[in-house]
């Protein structure tokens, strides 16, 4: 496959992200990180992170920083909130290509860009944005500086790639310090090449890090005294391995293995593959194998972190993320003998290739078929354009190029990109019609229900959703307040309506909605038939005594 040929399906891979910029944030986290971004862009307070006028400590600022300074410029919204973390997206995409281009060639950099922006995992954190969107790009950028610097001694590379690595700790914490010296201190240490490790300028390095870090580090401390500061930098991270925070959902060590699995498709049993097989080289030829490699930053990038992130004792999927740009890496340079030197892949690496292509195309049929049939002549056209996307592009390999493991390459791309566009086109429009407190903050406006009487009911749905689509804050109800039917606005489940009538208070329902929570999928809910039973119902009400 030419490089042309590369970058034009790295562009296509591209534009299948555009359609998830404009789908509704999902609660919980993104939600939520949506409706502190708006908080801060209407109180004009950056130092100090607030949600719902108390102090929150549990993320970094960057990511509300961006989206709060978007939000004064052009008012909150979906697209308004995502694009800033899909543009860090596009730097690390070309980031990658660079770093990899500096340790193969240019064909070889197109490829890992190509591996990783048709990765699921990569579709899917540009739709659900939180932290990690972020932290993945600034580190992987920061580690391409940083490689620059250690053979070109450019201070430019030396700023940027520091600056990178404080913007990567904004984001997320220790984390983005960590990976960058993890990738780039494991690749020196196998090079045995010991002065770049100990050279003095990195202590500057550092420093320049603090220094950008000061304006965190000021609101941290003005909120919390010395607990901010030691929060981010220890307790929030660090601690989740030796116990001290108290976090813990007991995923165990290889929790991220099988997330591994599915979250890298199409791609992740042939980076399996490749990493077995480099193994197995270096097992025969007793290590001798490591004077021969040209780079371990790919190598090192992916499994130290993954290493490490799998001791925490609160695991959740999108953490493990920032390994993925080492990963596509990895398997990019991998495959440069093979594809370059028409030297013949191991059986297993070549049917690696074949599973994830066929497994994408059904769920792209079953999507339609089986989970939300078409509702209109759009849903029609855009399954339409789906199918001629991937038909189109089997065809067009044919006239490639290709041959051998370079056209399974080609149609694995392809059916992710397919899959992926439906998914953001089609699946995640109707998935979140269920997202019902996002619907009901659309429909008080259309119902003309003045907001400043709207109460969040005690026990009854996630509030961030509905807090950022009615760009308002709303306090709760007591359970006084039915005693003495108080008059207010609510969205509660069917609890409260028993509440209300068995103390006499009357209401009246406005609106009754199925709701579920769009980032835990289960089958119940995907099967029709057994998705009204997971679903929970919801109504917006009036109650009370005006």
């Amino acid at each position: 496959m030419s490089e042309k040929n590369l970058l034009r399906l790295i562009v296509v891979s591209l534009l299948a992200y555009l359609p998830g910029l404009f789908v509704d944030v999902m609660d919980v986290d993104a939600a939520q990180y949506a409706s502190i971004s708006r908080e801060m862009a209407d109180s004009g307070s950056f130092l100090e992170v607030m949600h719902r006028g108390e102090n929150y400590l549990d993320k970094p600022p960057l990511l509300f920083w961006l989206s709060a300074l978007m939000f004064k410029f052009f008012g909150p919204g979906n697209l308004v909130y995502k694009l800033p973390s899909f543009l860090v997206t596009l730097l690390g995409l070309y980031s990658l290509y660079r770093l990899t281009e500096r340790h193969y060639n240019r064909k070889t950099g197109l490829r890992a860009a190509l591996i990783l922006s048709t990765s699921l995992a990569w579709y899917q954190f540009n739709n659900d944005v939180r932290t990690d969107t972020l932290l993945a790009g600034f580190v992987i950028f920061a580690v391409w500086q940083l490689d620059c610097f250690s053979q070109n001694k450019k201070p430019l590379n030396f700023m940027a790639g520091f600056s990178g690595v404080a913007l990567a700790m904004m984001s997320k914490g220790p984390i983005g310090l960590i990976a960058p010296a993890m990738a780039l201190g494991g690749h020196w240490m196998l090079r045995r090449e010991w002065k770049q490790i100990f050279r003095p300028v990195w202590m500057f390095g550092l420093l320049w890090v603090s220094v950008l870090l000061l304006p965190m580090f000021l609101g941290l401390y003005r909120q919390y005294g010395w607990e901010g500061p030691y929060f981010f930098l220890w307790k929030q991270s660090f601690g989740r391995i030796t116990g001290e925070n108290v976090w813990s959902n007991d995923a165990g060590y290889f929790y991220f293995t099988h997330i591994f699995l599915w979250s890298f498709a199409p791609w992740s049993l042939a980076a399996v593959a490749a990493l077995f097989l480099n193994l197995r080289k270096l097992v025969q030829t007793r290590f001798s194998a490591l004077t021969e490699q040209g780079e371990f930053i790919s190598l090192c990038g992916w499994l130290l972190p993954f290493a490490a992130l799998s001791l925490s004792q609160y695991k959740l999927p999108h953490y493990v993320f920032v390994c993925y740009p080492f990963a596509a890496m990895f398997l990019a340079g991998s495959l440069k003998p093979l594809l370059e030197g028409n030297i013949k892949p191991a059986r297993g690496l070549s049917l690696s290739f074949r599973l994830f292509p066929a497994v994408m195309l059904l769920l792209a049929i079953a999507i339609p078929v089986f989970i939300f049939p078409p509702q209109g002549w759009m849903s029609a056209v855009l399954l339409l354009l789906c199918a001629l996307l991937w038909i189109g592009g089997y065809l067009f390999r044919q006239k490639l190029d290709t041959q051998g493991l370079e056209k399974w390459i080609w149609t694995g791309a392809i059916a992710a990109v397919a899959l992926n566009f439906q998914m953001n086109s089609y699946f995640y429009p109707n998935l979140l019609r269920y997202e019902a407190p996002a619907v009901a903050a659309r429909d008080i406006r259309d119902l003309n229900i003045p907001i400043d009487r709207f109460r969040h009911a005690p026990v009854a749905c996630n509030i961030h959703a509905f807090e950022f689509y009615s760009e308002h804050i709303s306090p709760y109800w007591h359970i006084n307040d039915i005693r003495i039917c108080k008059p207010y606005y609510t969205l509660c489940q069917r609890s409260t309506l028993d509440s209300l009538k068995n103390s006499g208070c009357d209401y009246t329902v406005y609106k009754t909605y199925a709701d579920y929570r769009p980032t835990t999928l289960r089958l119940n809910f995907l099967n029709r038939a057994t998705r009204g039973k997971a679903v929970d119902t919801l109504y917006l009400i009036n109650f009370g005594k005006p």
